[in-house]
């Protein structure tokens, strides 16, 4: 039998038979507290394991974002020539401000045409902080990188300047005037910031298959390295 002895122990009653054959009742007090303790240190860290590495995960993924979406932005940046000051604000703005990282750190690799980003997370835990894990952090790398293609072809006999492009910061669709007249719009590529290219490069007016390549884009091979390099 057993009978309540106070709030934090159970007292069991257990039967002893001797060896002369007589019977006792011997009572025995069971602790249940200490069992009781240690069991919610397992449940807790159950509970650590399976939310908190949960979420680091989770954590994880998003910081991984952010450096990808910085190294690109950067990278990008950097492809058109701009400072290192410029490549950092893009950066940041695409890990930090449009993708919450926390914290990044920059390279900019001109010799290789990269742009390394890491990002760093901290980030409070749920249940972790009981078995003396109060924060988590995670780190992220990502790297952009920019090349000139080799050999192309199917091109539009279109070439727009640099600078034309660059003064169009926010990527939106531009026009492009086939018009000697100039626009201050920077969504309007005009004037000598286009002209017409001629792929056959022998001197001659593209004049005649010019139409032909607008409308079909041009069918040989170009080999734009040294051209983009210039």
């Amino acid at each position: 039998m057993m009978r309540k002895d106070s709030f934090t122990s159970v007292v069991v009653s257990r039967l002893v038979v001797r060896r002369d054959g007589a019977e006792s009742w011997r009572w025995e007090r069971g602790q249940t507290l200490v069992l009781a303790a240690l069991f919610m240190v397992v449940l807790v860290g159950a509970l650590a394991l399976a939310v908190d590495v949960g979420n680091t995960y989770a954590q994880r993924r998003r910081a991984q974002n952010a450096a990808d979406a910085g190294a690109l932005a950067g990278v990008r940046a950097l492809a058109l020539g701009q400072t290192v000051s410029e490549i950092d604000a893009a950066v940041n703005e695409y890990a930090v401000q449009r993708n919450f990282g926390q914290s990044y750190a920059m390279t900019v690799m001109t010799p290789t045409r990269s742009v390394v980003v890491t990002v760093t997370k901290t980030f409070p835990t749920y249940f972790a902080t009981v078995v003396g894990a109060p924060t988590m952090t995670v780190v992220a790398v990502a790297e952009g990188v920019y090349e000139f293609p080799e050999i192309t072809s199917g091109l539009a006999p279109l070439a727009v300047h640099k600078d034309a492009v660059r003064a169009n910061q926010d990527g939106n669709l531009v026009e492009i005037w086939d018009s000697e007249k100039e626009s201050v719009d920077p969504e309007i590529i005009s004037g000598g910031e286009r002209g017409w290219v001629n792929f056959l490069n022998d001197g001659t007016s593209p004049a005649a298959p010019l139409p032909n390549w607008i409308v079909n884009g041009y069918g040989g091979d170009v080999y734009t390295e040294q051209a983009c390099e210039d």
